[in-house]
C-alpha cells in the first residue's frame, strides 16, 4: 500500500476550537492531527491525513501577517508534509486573506501543493487567484460539508504536477492566465465569424473574459463646503442599545435611520454595535470614532460646513451579498436624495 500523503491544515480561532471574537488575537499555535473541520476531511480522505493543524486568531493573522507566515514556514520545515491546506474560510475577510497569503508564501518558499476554499465575494478571491489554487465555497460554513467534499475529491486526483486536472476545473476559481489550445480557423476567420453573429443575431461573443463591472461617473460637489449639508452613513452596526431595529449582525438586508438632531456627539450610553467580524471595544467606548459626529458639529459651529444632516444611517458590511450591497446602496442613495443632502462621509471599519 503506498504511503499516504501528509497534510498541515491551517484554521482560525473559531474552526480551531480556541474561542469567537475574544479569541481574535490567539498568537499562532500547532496542535498534531485533525482539529474541528480537519477531523471531517480527514474520514473522507483515503490517500492523505492531517498530521498537525496551525490555528491562529483573526485580528492577529491581520495584523501581524509576516509574524504568522514565518510560524507557518518553521512547521513546513519541521514536519515537510506533502500539502498545505487552510481553510475553508467561505466568506470571512481577515480569514481568507489569511488562508491566502499563506498558501502564496508556502507555495513560493517550499514548493508544495497549498490549498484553500472561498467564497466569490471574499477579498482574498481577486486578489490572489492568479497566484494560488482556490476551491468555490458557499458563503458560510453551512457550506462546510460541500468544501470538504470538494477538497477530498481533488486530492484524490492529486499529482505533484498540478492539483488541478482538467475533470475538477470547475471545481476552482479560473486563474485568468492565458494557455495555447489548437483551434480549426485561424484569428481572423474567427474574428469574421464573430462579426457576422454580431450583425445577424445582434449578439456578440468573445474569446477573451472580461470582468463584469459598471462604470461609475465621479461625483462632484456643485456648492462649496460651507453651503452643503453632509449625511453620516456607516457599514459598522452602530445601533441603539438592544437593537430595537433588529438590524443583522452579519448579511444584512436592510439599513436603520436614527435622528441626531439634538445630538452634539455620540455618548457611549447611547449606543451599541451588532456587527460581527471586527474588534468593536474602541467603538464602545466612544462611538463617534466609528461615526464622526463631534468632528462634523464642529465644523458646522465653525462655519466650515452649512450643517450635519439630522438623519444618521447605519447598517453592517460583514458577509453581505454584493446584490444586496447593490439594492442597499440604491435605497440609500434615493433617501439622501430626497431628503437634498450634498455629500455623504461613508465610514467603515
Amino acid at each position: 500500500m503506498p504511503e499516504k500523503l501528509k497534510i498541515v491544515h491551517y484554521l482560525n480561532q473559531f474552526f480551531g476550537q480556541i474561542g469567537g471574537e475574544d479569541s481574535a488575537y490567539q498568537e499562532p499555535v500547532y496542535k498534531k492531527g485533525p482539529i474541528g473541520p480537519g477531523n471531517f476531511l480527514n474520514a473522507e480522505l483515503k490517500n492523505a491525513d492531517i498530521i498537525g493543524t496551525i490555528i491562529c486568531g483573526d485580528n492577529y493573522s491581520a495584523e501581524k501577517i509576516q509574524n504568522l507566515i514565518s510560524f507557518v514556514h518553521q512547521v513546513i520545515q519541521n514536519e515537510n508534509p506533502d500539502i498545505l491546506i487552510a481553510g475553508p474560510a467561505f466568506n470571512s475577510g481577515r480569514y481568507g486573506l489569511a488562508c491566502a497569503n499563506i498558501c502564496k508564501s508556502v507555495k513560493n518558499s517550499f514548493n508544495i501543493v497549498c490549498l484553500t476554499g472561498l467564497y466569490e465575494e471574499n477579498p482574498a478571491v481577486d486578489l490572489f487567484r492568479s497566484d494560488i489554487d482556490i476551491l468555490k465555497t458557499k458563503s458560510n460554513a453551512a457550506g462546510m460539508k460541500e468544501a470538504i467534499q470538494n477538497i477530498s475529491t481533488v486530492l484524490s486526483d492529486f499529482t505533484k504536477d498540478d492539483i488541478v486536472s482538467e475533470a475538477n476545473r470547475s471545481l476552482f476559481f479560473p486563474k485568468g492566465k492565458l494557455k495555447n489550445v489548437y483551434a480549426k480557423n485561424n484569428a481572423a476567420l474567427r474574428a469574421i465569424q464573430i462579426l457576422q453573429s454580431l450583425l445577424e443575431e445582434h449578439e456578440g461573443t468573445t474569446e477573451i473574459n472580461f470582468p463584469n463591472r459598471s462604470k461609475q461617473e465621479k461625483a462632484t460637489m456643485k456648492k462649496e463646503l460651507s453651503e452643503a449639508e453632509i449625511a453620516l452613513v456607516t457599514d459598522g452596526g452602530l445601533v441603539k442599545p438592544g437593537n430595537p431595529d433588529r438590524l443583522e449582525t452579519r448579511g444584512a438586508s436592510k439599513f436603520v435611520v436614527y435622528d441626531i438632531t439634538k445630538t452634539e456627539g455620540l455618548e457611549k450610553s447611547q449606543w451599541s454595535v451588532v456587527h460581527e467580524g471586527y474588534d468593536n471595544q474602541s467603538v464602545l467606548e466612544d462611538p463617534d470614532r466609528l461615526v464622526p459626529l463631534d468632528a462634523l458639529r464642529h465644523f458646522e459651529k465653525v462655519g466650515k460646513i452649512k450643517k450635519v444632516h439630522k438623519h444618521l444611517i447605519s447598517t453592517t458590511g460583514v458577509a453581505t451579498a454584493l446584490a444586496v450591497c447593490k439594492r442597499l446602496g440604491r435605497e440609500i442613495g434615493e433617501f439622501l436624495i430626497k431628503h437634498k443632502v450634498d455629500a455623504v462621509i461613508l465610514t467603515s471599519t
